[in-house]
């Protein structure tokens, strides 16, 4: 059965504290919440601890969120990463998929939005575990 929210443990990385500050307080409420500020805050987290989602602001580190995702990706493949950004394009989207992430929602978002997309991750994440167990 797939977890709640109330049970869901989450790393938010974003360097902008103006963009992602409701969210990151909102989320809080929501989740188990670690917050990193850099690239090398996210990795120290991820190496001490297990997270259920890794949610990325795309506006984070000055533009090396793709290559951070990517390296996130690579190190921990069962891991999803939802990105959140601002501005949600085509050409965004498909970067954001390029980069190996599960998926992108854009401004405006509500909270209800994001746990829902984390929730189905981490469920789509959970269903090929067991499918890949039985095969």
């Amino acid at each position: 059965m797939p977890r709640t929210s109330q049970h869901l443990s989450v790393l938010l990385l974003s360097s902008n504290e103006e963009a992602t500050g409701q969210l990151r307080e909102t989320l809080a409420r929501e989740v188990e919440l670690a917050a990193a500020w850099t690239g090398e805050e996210l990795f120290h987290l991820l190496e001490t601890a297990q997270y259920d989602a890794f949610l990325c602001d795309w506006e984070s580190l000055g533009g090396r969120c793709r290559e951070v995702c990517r390296e996130v990706k690579q190190l921990y493949p069962g891991l999803p990463i939802i990105v959140v950004s601002r501005c949600g394009g085509e050409q965004e989207w498909v970067e954001v998929l390029e980069a190996g992430c599960f998926d992108l929602i854009a401004a405006p978002y509500s909270v209800r939005q994001v746990l829902s997309v984390v929730e189905y991750a981490v469920a789509s994440r959970e269903d090929r575990v067991l499918l890949q167990s039985v095969a």
